[in-house]
């Protein structure tokens, strides 16, 4: 490589540099939302368990609040 008198190869190194740092932040932040998402559907999960723990001690009187 060589760089003409303007410098245009090194502007151009450092625009895909810049693409790719921004595409890798694009990715990061849609594996965080995914996380998010994996999670808030967990714990969704457990407050259903928990509420039907409840119904099942209630029903065998096991329940005191």
């Amino acid at each position: 490589m060589s760089y003409d008198k303007d410098g245009f190869l090194l502007i151009d190194t450092l625009c895909a540099l810049m693409i790719v740092s921004l595409a890798s932040m694009l990715a990061l932040s849609i594996v965080r939302l995914k996380r998010i998402d994996i999670h808030s559907e967990w714990n969704q999960k457990q407050e259903e368990t928990a509420r039907d723990l409840q119904k099942m001690y209630e029903a065998l009187g096991l329940y005191d609040e």
